[in-house]
């Protein structure tokens, strides 16, 4: 098995294991499913619930911060969720084991960007996989926001891959909301329904 299949393959079953456990121990209206990568770090899973949401807002707006912005972020906000890194410990043993192995500091420039590029890759097409396959049907919302993301954003790597798992009205969605975190140095995607 190459490294490219090798990296899809521990990270899906992580990703499937982790997803799967936490929509059996949390009867929640998920609308927000991810795998993240943070820094350049292991990647790992993160959801939202409307549940979570609602409980971000009440507890913001007790502290006098209830603005609009406010509630753009928490609905997007992959490290606000206590569902950040959900089943790494139980799960993700060896997909962080190959990834310290496989994207190393001491590479050269190009070959480390290269290897971070083919994770991102590996997460998209991982995260495409279980949509294919149902785990994300039967979670409480008929609309759900798939992504595979890097943080903080580089390139147009997160808007790329947003188009790629959505369809238009939940890219849309998720994209009038973020829009102004990937300017100036993003341009906006080429679709007639965002401006």
């Amino acid at each position: 098995m190459d490294r490219k299949d090798k990296i899809f393959e521990l990270l899906l079953e992580a990703s499937e294991k982790g997803f799967n456990q936490l929509f059996k121990e949390h009867n929640e209206h998920f609308y927000y499913c991810s795998i993240v990568m943070m820094d350049v770090a292991t990647p790992c899973i993160t959801a939202m619930s409307d549940e979570i949401y609602d409980r971000l807002l009440r507890d913001n707006a007790e502290h006098n911060h209830s603005t609009v912005e406010n509630e753009i972020y928490y609905r997007w906000a992959y490290a606000e969720s206590p569902y950040l890194g959900f089943g790494y410990d139980k799960f993700f043993k060896d997909v962080n084991d190959f990834f310290c192995k496989d994207v190393s500091y001491d590479l050269p420039d190009d070959k480390f960007e290269e290897r971070v590029a083919d994770w991102l890759i590996a997460m998209r097409e991982v995260m495409k996989t279980l949509k294919d396959n149902g785990i994300f049907k039967n979670i409480g919302n008929e609309n759900i926001f798939l992504f595979a993301e890097q943080q903080p954003p580089e390139k147009d790597v997160n808007i790329d891959n947003a188009r790629y798992l959505n369809e238009d009205n939940m890219f849309e969605l998720w994209y009038m909301d973020n829009k102004d975190e990937y300017k100036p140095e993003s341009q906006a995607p080429d679709r007639e329904k965002v401006t």
